[in-house]
């Protein structure tokens, strides 16, 4: 559905709020990303399964919004 790509430094209220080491993948179902994205398409299609994912790349943090459980390999 939605990826995004940053760098580090474009996240870093992110790293200092979570303290993560890289490499590691959160996900929720009910942060402001997931809202824009139900926002945006007017709320017409049914996004209640709908979570975002954050990997630690790297410098890069991708987030993933997706209805279902991205796969996560090495």
């Amino acid at each position: 559905m939605l990826t995004r790509i940053a760098d580090e430094g474009v996240r870093l209220r992110l790293l200092t709020e979570q303290g993560l080491e890289r490499g590691l993948v959160l996900a929720d179902d009910r942060s402001e990303l997931v809202q824009w994205v139900r926002d945006e398409g007017l709320n017409t299609r049914d996004l209640q399964q709908v979570r975002h994912f954050v990997a630690f790349v790297g410098r890069e943090i991708v987030d993933v919004v997706a209805l279902s459980d991205p796969e996560v390999s090495d």
